[in-house]
């Protein structure tokens, strides 16, 4: 079996991605697909106010800031998850701490955890 080969259909058909979350090829990613929840939504974290945490099957996996978790919970009703992400700061009544850009950098630090930990999955928008 030629791996390379079987590696770049996955690439082709768009099953498979490549990005660094803190580059540009990160923010590409983000306008160019969609997230869509697959885990449980568990709340606030008690233990770490401003972080909601993410499961399946109530086990903890993740604790994400507000950002990453509307990306994640909303993903699935947007074009793409940038698009979610200017949304949800044009819809917030408070003044944003992160620039935008530093905002579309975390949510793209925290999809490949999302998915890994299988709370969610991503397609091209």
């Amino acid at each position: 079996m030629d791996v390379l080969a079987v590696v770049d259909r996955l690439f082709k058909y768009g099953l498979l991605a490549e990005f660094d979350p803190d580059g540009p090829s990160g923010l590409e990613f983000l306008k160019n697909h969609r997230l869509f929840p697959s885990g449980d939504g568990l709340g606030e974290s008690e233990d770490t106010p401003g972080y909601f945490q993410v499961g399946r099957e109530g086990r903890i996996l993740l604790k994400l800031m507000i950002d990453p978790y509307v990306a994640w919970l909303q993903g699935a009703y947007a074009k793409s998850i940038w698009d979610n992400m200017i949304a949800f700061r044009a819809d917030s009544d408070e003044e944003p701490l992160l620039s935008e850009q530093n905002t579309m950098q975390m949510v793209a630090q925290s999809v490949p955890g999302i998915v890994t930990n299988r709370c969610g999955f991503v397609q091209p928008s």
